[in-house]
């Protein structure tokens, strides 16, 4: 079982108050991937699913599958939100061990719709294909020997007052029985939405953090990885 639940927490961490337009964090935050990491669990430790200011969720366990609908208000300009998904939420949830590569097999550049994102954690086996990537809106379909289909869909509105929604559409399906369970779907929602709240509360505290994070950076250079795609 625990296994099982730390797959669901892996799974569940792929796909992440007044506005503050600085830098938060000391500068070795931005520079040294362990002390980025003590910022997320932060953020994990100070989320509460019973207490989700502006994070509307419904989610329903079916024919053996979850559906889960979530919209989000970010208190954050439509291009900081959208540039941060687009160039980097679709490339690594930044956290610990999940760092992905995306590109189109035999190729070595991103190129956003058609290519694929395969995870490179240790123990950890996905193989994703992007749908649609674009600033507004993006979706991408997911393999996995233990699922029987997931698909994500994210879009993204530009709000009054300098606020963004998303809307976030996401389904997936467990081969495995005994994981085709209220118990287990709802679980996995939780740390689903968990990732939005980490995303949402980075972003309203500096709308521009992610530009200032250089280890992944150098991480996707000494490993030649596909740099980020140009926001566009």
């Amino acid at each position: 079982m625990k296994k099982i639940r730390n797959f669901l927490l892996a799974f569940s961490l792929l796909v992440l108050g007044q506005r503050v337009m600085a830098q938060v964090y000391p500068p070795e935050t931005y520079t040294d991937r362990k002390q980025w990491n003590k910022v997320l669990v932060e953020k994990i430790q100070s989320y509460d699913p019973k207490n989700l200011k502006d994070i509307k969720v419904t989610k329903e366990v079916k024919d053996g599958g979850l559906f889960l609908v979530s919209i989000i208000e970010i208190d954050a300009p439509f291009q900081n939100v959208t540039e941060f998904f687009y160039r980097y939420q679709n490339l690594s949830f930044l956290y610990k061990n999940n760092l992905f590569l995306v590109k189109i097999p035999g190729e070595t550049d991103f190129f956003g719709t058609g290519s694929i994102r395969e995870s490179i954690s240790p123990g950890i086996k996905f193989d994703e294909t992007m749908l649609k990537n674009t600033p507004s809106s993006s979706s991408y379909t997911l393999k996995n020997p233990l699922l029987e289909f997931h698909q994500g869909d994210y879009d993204f509105v530009e709000l009054p007052n300098g606020k963004t929604q998303m809307t976030v559409h996401w389904k997936v399906k467990f081969k495995r029985k005994f994981l085709q369970n209220e118990k287990s779907y709802l679980t996995l929602a939780d740390g689903v939405v968990m990732t939005f709240y980490m995303a949402k509360s980075l972003l309203e505290e500096d709308s521009s953090f992610y530009k200032r994070i250089t280890w992944l950076d150098e991480i996707i250079q000494k490993k030649g990885y596909p740099t980020p795609p140009t926001y566009k």
